[in-house]
């Protein structure tokens, strides 16, 4: 069964400057995220899951947060990486959906379509909420030091491991291999 390597998407592979990133031309991956990617490539399935509660609230649409990923998976794979899925929640934090992380929704529906073990998996976010997703489903959890959350200080505390960008979390995962 395979092992993936889930990722967030903004803040972690894309630069998030404004809070909702969701217009084409705001599109811009940080320089470490492809380098990383290929390695890890190598030996994981790469799966992003991003909350987009922008949608919920009316900030955009689904139609323009696909549009989003679609250019993602186009820059990726023009760089010789390959996504094997997005999944996306679409609901504002108060609708307490089962999808929206740390919630175990879309994991348990990526794992479901890859077979995947969780437990041999990482979650690599810029957020408490991502380290709580991968806690939550028994996967490690390695919190990206990215810039400031408001949980900042509880997210590195129960990560796994806290990297200072993506080609320190890639280098951390490989290491025990």
């Amino acid at each position: 069964m395979p092992r993936a390597i889930i990722l967030d998407r903004d803040g972690t592979l894309n630069v998030d400057e404004k809070g909702y990133t969701y217009k084409l031309e705001d599109f811009r991956l940080y320089p470490d995220v492809i380098p990383a990617l290929r390695r890890l490539q190598q030996k994981f399935l790469l799966i992003v899951i991003s909350n987009q509660s922008g949608i919920a609230i009316g900030r955009y649409t689904q139609k323009q947060a696909k549009a989003f990923n679609s250019k993602l998976d186009r820059v990726m794979k023009e760089n010789g990486v390959g996504i094997a899925g997005f999944y996306l929640c679409p609901h504002a934090p108060e609708e307490q959906c089962a999808c929206r992380k740390p919630n175990t929704g879309l994991l348990m529906q990526a794992k479901l379509d890859f077979k995947l073990t969780l437990p041999k998996s990482y979650v690599i976010g810029d957020s408490f909420a991502d380290v709580g997703l991968a806690k939550n489903a028994g996967c490690a959890a390695i919190y990206l030091e990215r810039g400031s959350t408001i949980d900042e200080k509880k997210a590195r505390e129960r990560a796994d491991y806290a990297a200072k960008d993506l080609t320190d979390a890639a280098q951390w995962i490989l290491k025990g291999e």
